[in-house]
Parts: structure tokens; sequence; C-alpha cells
């Protein structure tokens, strides 16, 4: 298929079998329920060995036997199912991203969901007020079969569509269910007001408000769909689209996709790596936070690994390609997420076995429920054809077709008004039966960015000065440390000056001339480099760094004269922790769970913000591709961790 994702055939060691890998980008889903469908169909094909359907980034993931079948027969079958197969400009790239929406907000579906709200909201009031006494009014039956006619045909269309295809694919789903109870009850409506059933009553409201709910029960699951998909596509716009590549002793710029492992790229000061490698040549600073949720820079030399999107700080670098495409540090993180965010909920799984079943036993209870009357009760077709019909509208699925997407939006709006966010159905469901609660650091129980902590000045009472040299020299500053500083002595009310001759040297500390004097704020690396002596302040830096903080050497020269640089004093910065998350941590250990903080920051601050919030189980640095694995063992421990958390409780 032409445009499509391969993964070049391999041998699977455990099963010594050929299996090779296709990404197709699926068009026409709606739901997890078009999701499965695409799944189980798949699956069936001779050769296939796993599907799976991401409705998150509308693609199919097919692992399969490349002598058995071929990737011609896999579109073949996902359209025989109903579904469309993107075109070259759709298909999907090595990242798994595709050109499809996944919903347009302002087409379609909401306008048939505003449509279908403005005339069912009448016809539920009209009905319900009839059943407290409210006066008929002339035609009223007339006007309401029109209403609901119009939600039936217009709002209700695409449920036909998509069970007419689960249907002829030999399944039944929730949009079967759908379908059946809102057309039996606006059918049996129909015949009331025709005088084909006379004396019974109507169900217009019935039928349209089963259309209506579970249409915005949809449109919203689309939405909340769209949003995780542009947010996917937002985590890939991170990465540059071009690089600057050295080719024959030449800087070019080449799109990154047409960089190849192995080629020589450059890098300049406040520019994004555009793609995993190693340095060749240069020292810098570089801000990993987007991988690593480290909020303070990291320092990057020749030999060391850098990772594409990340930000370079300070420094100019030579970095050779080790990493491309599929195989890249985000592309990888982006399939993560996108995997995680395709599963359905376990009750939508379950919801759709029932649709399987369902349908065909409630038309067998409806059949009966005639025979039996004309037969035993031997009354006339019109009233056994009503009890018929009495069954299938008892037997409507309102509670299974909009239990679901009406909890999801209740439980997920609840939790958004108080700041948690879940990802997905299932997230929402299990959290119940959670026994562990994992935290990540920065943004979570830190504030995010660094803020000044400590200022200590070499002789007593000099501290506002050493924060008023430091502040003035980082005016202007770009780093994240440096910015912190000069936000601290601004918010003190220093008078600050503008520095002069900014030298700022990569990873290690900045150099500027302050009223007149020659001001180092830094590493002691950068101390010993200019020959400042650092004796009196080794101690307190050292208890600083163990306390997780950033401890920053502030040294300058005499004022007034010449002599040589000596430290002043010390300034430290923190991410710091947010005043609420120590009495958070608190609050889940009384109800019995487990806590754990799991970062990507280093282990000496991972553990001082865990002690400061009460946390006492660690794991730091951890990468972005390795979570989902530290997750899935503290699942599979879960039972322990349960245990603990029951002996807690009972006060044990």
């Amino acid at each position: 298929m032409k445009g499509a994702l391969h993964v070049p055939a391999s041998v699977d060691p455990l099963t010594a079998l050929p299996r090779s890998t296709v990404v197709l980008p699926v068009t026409g889903m709606t739901c997890a329920s078009c999701a499965g469908l695409i799944e189980w169909k798949v699956s069936k094909l001779p050769g296939v060995h796993f599907a799976s359907v991401s409705v998150a980034t509308e693609t199919l993931h097919v692992d399969f036997d490349p002598d058995r079948i071929d990737t011609g027969r896999v579109v073949a079958c996902v359209r025989k199912a109903g579904f469309g197969v993107a075109g070259p400009e759709g298909m999907a790239d090595p990242d798994g991203r595709t050109g499809t929406a996944a919903i347009d907000e302002s087409g379609a579906p909401s306008r048939r969901l505003v449509l279908g709200l403005l005339l069912t909201a009448p016809l539920v009031v009209y009905g319900m007020g009839r059943d407290f006494g409210l006066p008929a009014f002339p035609h009223d039956q007339l006007a309401m079969l029109v209403a609901a006619t119009i939600v039936q045909i217009v709002v209700g269309g695409p449920f036909y569509a998509r069970s007419w295809r689960s249907l002829r694919s030999g399944t039944s789903n929730m949009d079967v269910l759908v379908a059946l109870g809102s057309t039996v009850a606006w059918g049996s409506s129909v015949g009331v007001v025709l005088g084909v059933f006379p004396g019974t009553g109507v169900y217009f409201e019935t039928g349209a408000a089963i259309v209506t709910l579970v249409t915005l029960g949809k449109f919203l699951e689309a939405r909340a769909r769209g949003r995780a998909s542009a947010a996917l596509h937002a985590l890939l716009d991170l990465s540059p689209v071009l690089a600057t590549v050295v080719r024959d002793g030449v800087e070019v710029e080449v799109p990154v996709e047409k960089v190849r492992t192995g080629e020589v790229f450059v890098v300049r000061p406040g520019e994004r790596v555009p793609l995993d490698g190693r340095i060749l040549e240069g020292r810098s600073a570089f801000d990993e936070s987007m991988v690593n949720g480290e909020s303070m820079p990291v320092t990057r030399g020749p030999g060391d690994e850098v990772i594409g999107a990340t930000v370079n700080r300070d420094g100019f670098v030579r970095v050779e390609v080790s990493r491309v495409g599929a195989d890249a540090t985000l592309a990888r993180i982006v399939r993560l997420v996108a995997d995680a965010q395709a599963r359905k909920a376990p009750i939508q799984k379950v919801a759709d076995d029932v649709g399987r079943v369902f349908v065909p036993l409630v038309l067998a209870a409806a059949c009966a429920t005639l025979f039996l009357w004309l037969a035993v009760a031997r009354i006339d077709l019109s009233s056994a054809l009503m009890n018929a019909v009495a069954v299938l509208i008892i037997a409507c699925p309102c509670a299974i077709g909009l239990a679901t997407p009406m909890a999801v939006l209740v439980g997920t709006a609840r939790g958004a008004s108080r700041g948690i966010l879940f990802r997905t159905g299932e997230a929402l469901e299990r959290v119940g039966m959670a026994t562990v609660v994992v935290f990540d650091k920065t943004g979570t129980l830190t504030r995010g960015e660094p803020a000044l902590t400590d200022v200590l000045a070499c002789r007593a009472g000099e501290e506002a000065e050493v924060l008023r040299l430091a502040a003035s020299a980082e005016q202007g500053s770009e780093h994240p440390v440096g910015r912190a500083l000069a936000r601290a002595g601004a918010g003190r009310g220093l008078a600050l000056a503008w520095p002069r001759e900014v030298r700022a040297v990569s990873g290690s500390g900045i150099c500027a001339h302050v009223e007149g004097r020659v001001v180092l704020v830094g590493t002691a690396w950068l101390m010993r480099s200019e020959g400042v002596a650092l004796e009196v302040v080794e101690a307190e830096v050292d208890r600083l760094q163990a306390e997780g903080k950033t401890a920053m050497i502030v040294a300058a020269t005499p004022a007034g004269g010449d002599g040589p640089a000596e430290p002043m004093g010390i300034v430290a910065v923190a991410d710091a922790v947010k005043p609420e998350a120590r009495e958070a941590v608190e609050e889940l250990f009384l109800l019995g769970l487990d806590v754990v903080m799991l970062t990507g920051d280093n282990l000496r601050t991972a553990e001082a913000i865990a002690r400061e919030v009460g946390i006492t189980r660690v794991r730091a640095e951890v990468r972005p591709e390795e979570k989902a694995e530290a997750i899935r063992n503290l699942r599979n421990a879960s039972p322990a961790a349960g245990r603990a958390a029951a002996r807690r409780r009972d006060g044990g």
C-alpha cells in the first residue's frame, strides 16, 4: 500500500515466525466500538498475529506474517467493514501522525447535535407534562411526529449507517441497540398517529431523547479525542522541521526527514536540537524538561547524548545523528501516549459484548411475545403487535447507551473543576480500585520553575548586596537560574544595575561588569578557572546541593579598585514545592493509599522534594519511555501495596 508505514520484516525470537508491521490511517471511526469492529475483523485474517486500533491517532497497527498476507488484504478488510483508509496525503508518518482530523467541531456533528437538542427538549417537556395533567393542544401528536421524525432522520442518520455497517459485518454493537430502540419507539408512535394502533400512547419523546443524548455522549467523546490528538500533534511540533547539517565541510539546511544516521549537524545557542545524537564538539546546557521533567538545564559535552526537540541554551555544539524517524525519542514518547489513549474503558467493552448478544435476545423475546399473544391468548393482531412493541420499547437500551458516556462526562467534568484530568474512561473507572498513587515531580508537586531559596554572605549583613550583584549580572539572561535570580532581586526592591560586557560560560555561569566591578556568578568550576579561592564557601555549597538545590557562588572584584575576584557569598535556587502538596500527600496516606514519586529528575533533588512533602518511595532519573514500564511494575506489585495500605488504614 503506497504511503503506509512499513516496519521491515523480522523473525519473532519466541515463535521463529516471520513478522512485519504496518501502520494504516483509518477514516470513518466515530467511537471505540468502531475500533473494536476493525480489530475484530482484521484479527480474523489468516496470517495476522495482532491488530490494534488507536482512536486517538486514527491508525491501525497490524503485526502480520508477510509470507501469508499482504497489506492490500488488510486494507480490503478494513474497507469491507465499512471504513476507509486514507490516501497518501493522510498516511501515517513514521512517528504515527496522520493527516486526518479527529473531529470537525464546527461541522456536521455539532449542527446535528444542536438540532437534536432544540427539537428534543420541547418533546420531553410536553411528554412529561401530559403525565402530570398538562392539557393537550390541537394536533399535538402531529406536531410531535414532525419534530421526532426530523430528529430520527437527521440526528439519528449516523446510527443507522453504523448499525448497517455492523450488521453487514456479522456483529451488533451499541449503535444497533440505539437505532433499534429509537426506531421502535418512533415507529410505534407513528402507527398511533396514523390509526394503525388505536388507543395506545405515543413515545416520540423517548425515541428522540435516545438519539439526541447518545449523540451528545459521542460528540463529547469525539471532542475529547480531538483534543488528545491535537496535544499529540503539538508534542510532535516541538521538533524542528530543518536541521543544519555539515556536508562536504559546508553547513546546509536540510529537512529532518532527509537526515540520515551518522551525519553531523550543528546547534547554536537558543535553537532546538532537531534530532537525537551524540555531541562531537562543544559544551552547552540543554533544557530537557519536555523529556525528563527536570526544571534545571543539564550540561552536556563531547560524548554525551542529546535528545531531539530539547533546547540548547548557551553553547555551540556539533552533533552526530544517532536515531531518526520512528526510533527517535520524541516519536517513541508520542506512540506511548497514543497507545495509552486508545484503550477503551472496560465497561464500554462489556457494553459492546452485551450488545452482540442483547439485540438477538430482544428480537427473539419480541417475536415470542407476538406469537404467544396470538396463539395462546388469541387476541387480535393489532393488540398482539403492540405487546411485542412494548417489549422492544422496554428493552430499549437507554441505560446501556447513556450510562457510560454520561458517567464519564460527569466524572471528568467534576475532576476538571478540581484540576484533575482523566486521560481515558478506563482511568476514571479504575481510580476507585487504586492502591498506589504515583506522582510526577516537576509541575505536579512543584511549581515547575526555579525560584530563589537561599542567600548566604561571607560577611554578616551583606546578604542583600550579594543578591543585588548576582541579580544585576543576570539581568537579560535566558537561563532559568539567571531569570530566577533577576526576578528575586527585582521582587525584593533592590537597586539593580544593568550589566556590561556579559560573557556566558556554557553550563557553568556568567561573567559581567557591574558598576565597575567584575562579577562572577556560577559553579565551582567557573570560579576555579577564574582563580577564585573557594575554601570559605565549599562546605555550604555541598550542604545546599545535598538538599537538592542549585547553588551558585557569587564572586566580585573589590569596589573602586583593582584586584582578584573574591567570593562574596552563595545564592541557591530550587523548584519550589507547591504549598498544598504536603497536605494532599497526607490525605492520600489517610485514605490508606501508598504514594510514590516517579520523576526524570536527579536522585538528590527528587529525594529532597520527597522529604519535604512526606513521600518515602522515590524513583528518580526515569526516562519517559521507561515510565510506562515502571507503572506496570507497580501495578504487578499492587496486591502487596494494597495489603500495606490496609495495614495503615487499620492502624497497623
